[in-house]
């Protein structure tokens, strides 16, 4: 009785010092796929973005870090069947008037905390960066993870006005009539990983 009571104390010894195990996930920027949406009173327009590097931490089924970087000078527009009138939007969002790509040409997201929500759900919280800008935002993702791929899936929103990006705002500006855009964008993601 007294060699299991030993045994039982060294066993819950050793198991308290035991590392984590961490498995490093890297992203993929040429399969993995971002698509934003920003809506007017006129219409809406979508497009595409790319990811310039990103990585997720797993510890046994858990999202124990995360962080991503996009590169805002591969915005594209989808919708606008004009290639003057879609170039000429797409230098708009690259203008002081929306993201200031010259000056701010990365968007970044660090992961602050997830709370698994059962069936590779997450809710997860984190600070989004725009323009030098922080902000903490939390949205619902889901996903995948094998031997050596993780895809993660998902949406979010923010409001561009926090991030300094304020053109054709209702909240700061009157009279704009059918020239208003919505101060909300939002991003559709499907990002794959590797170890």
């Amino acid at each position: 009785m007294k060699n299991l009571s030993m045994f039982l104390s060294l066993f819950v010894l050793l198991t308290a010092f035991t590392p984590t195990h961490i498995d490093h996930y890297k992203v993929n920027p040429t399969k993995s796929k971002l698509v934003w949406k920003a809506e007017k009173v006129t219409g809406g327009h979508y497009g595409h973005v790319s990811l310039k590097s990103g990585k997720v931490m797993m510890d046994h089924g858990k999202i124990a870090g995360a962080n991503f970087v996009v590169d805002m000078t591969t915005i594209s527009n989808e919708d606008i069947e004009s290639e003057k009138y879609r170039d000429k939007l797409v230098e708009h969002l690259k203008n002081e008037d929306f993201f200031n790509v010259e000056k701010h040409p990365e968007v970044s997201f660090n992961m602050m905390n997830s709370t698994p929500m059962g069936n590779g759900k997450f809710n997860v919280f984190g600070e989004l960066t725009i323009k030098g800008n922080k902000n903490v935002i939390s949205f619902p993702l889901e996903l995948i993870e094998s031997k050596s791929d993780l895809v993660v899936k998902g949406s979010f929103s923010f409001d561009r006005t926090k991030y300094d990006i304020i053109y054709g705002s209702g909240t700061f500006f009157d009279d704009l009539g059918d020239r208003a855009i919505d101060n909300t964008v939002s991003l559709d993601f499907e990002i794959h990983l590797s170890k």
